[in-house]
């Protein structure tokens, strides 16, 4: 599909031999794919037939089905090889991007879920003038109000 998707953006976006390249990284993990799924299978189905006396993590020249398993093994190998290249070829394409993230608090306390009211603030609760700021800065009260021990501990102030 990426591949499909590096041909539609060509020739605006990127070039036709990145394309190519694509494409025939994408052919030879599918032709590595398919030739491990079948020659898996053999392998299998020689050890199943005739199984040896040890463990089948451990194969052994003479075992059956030896020859497929080692074919099953090098497209293995192949087929991550190529998914990494894949992945290669996007590296100049990400180079010309730059991403910023920027975050915002949707609420006053972290145990809390947007649109819910939080604990109670100092100076009352919420402070209108103070904004989100003052929600986020002012410390906790407890009942007597007194600031809490939260706001002893992280040095937090009341902007009401």
């Amino acid at each position: 599909m990426q591949t499909a998707l590096s041909y539609h953006m060509y020739p605006r976006y990127n070039g036709v031999l990145i394309c190519r390249v694509r494409l025939f990284i994408s052919l030879l993990c599918v032709a590595a794919c398919v030739i491990m799924s079948v020659s898996g299978a053999i392998a299998f189905r020689k050890w199943q037939a005739d199984p040896p006396s040890h463990k089948r993590y451990k194969w052994q020249p003479d075992d059956p089905g030896f020859i497929p398993h080692i074919f099953s093994t090098v497209t293995e190998w192949v087929l991550s090889f190529g998914f990494f290249c894949f992945f290669l070829t996007y590296v100049r394409e990400f180079n010309k991007f730059e991403m910023e993230v920027v975050t915002r608090p949707l609420v006053t306390h972290l145990d809390l879920f947007p649109g819910e009211s939080g604990p109670s603030l100092a100076g009352g609760g919420h402070c209108p003038q103070a904004g989100l700021e003052g929600h986020l800065n002012s410390g906790y009260q407890s009942g007597s109000g007194e600031p809490d021990e939260r706001t002893k501990l992280l040095g937090l102030k009341s902007f009401c």
